[in-house]
């Protein structure tokens, strides 16, 4: 599905670095693929799904949304987009 207008469909997707010391770092973004916005990036050194969900959730709140559809992106390891109704 292509977005059509903004906060319709949102894709997250994890990244992840080092620090200088070698620490893992796990990084979590949130876009909006109508404007391209990033509506937030969460910076941990593990990020359960239970903060997935807190950070889901504070978006909705925060921005009106409704409800949520997951769906794997074929051919896209590792994102995954919010469809919003």
């Amino acid at each position: 599905m292509r977005a059509e207008r903004p906060n319709q469909v949102w894709t997250y997707d994890f990244l992840e670095d080092r620090t200088e010391d070698g620490k893992k770092l796990r990084i979590l973004t949130v876009l909006d693929e109508y404007t391209r916005e990033c509506l937030s990036i969460t910076v941990d050194t593990s990020i359960t799904a239970d903060k997935v969900i807190m950070v889901l959730e504070w978006l909705f709140l925060t921005g009106g949304a409704g409800a949520l559809k997951e769906r794997q992106r074929a051919g896209v390891c590792g994102q995954s987009s919010a469809e919003v109704d």
